[in-house]
């Protein structure tokens, strides 16, 4: 019985240089080191979301902080305000009343 010669040994050999490579990196070697590359990638995702969560966390108080801040400089504001219309108040009549007593008297 005649050895039966198959056609497809060079593309036989090809896809094994590829898949293996031949001198290189093959295919194989090529997605192991990828799966590794984006299980890394996804730890380091992870880290970036915990990171980012801790800083929106700390932007929401520090907002928080600053709206607290304008609202105390606002309350301070009108309070100087009253005091201000106040003794503008008392001065005038003061000084009404001090010419008034002055022209009578």
């Amino acid at each position: 019985m005649p050895d039966h010669i198959c056609p497809h040994v060079s593309l036989i050999k090809q896809s094994h240089k590829e898949l293996f490579g031949n001198g290189k990196y093959g295919l194989a070697k090529d997605f192991i080191k990828l799966q590794t590359e984006v299980t890394d990638m996804h730890k380091d995702l992870s880290s970036m979301a915990t990171s980012l969560s801790a800083l929106a966390k700390s932007q929401i108080e520090q907002d928080a902080t600053e709206k607290e801040k304008a609202k105390v400089s606002e309350r301070r504001a009108k309070a100087f305000e009253k005091v201000g219309t106040a003794f503008a108040v008392v001065f005038g009549l003061v000084g009404i009343l001090y010419l008034v007593l002055d022209h009578i008297g």
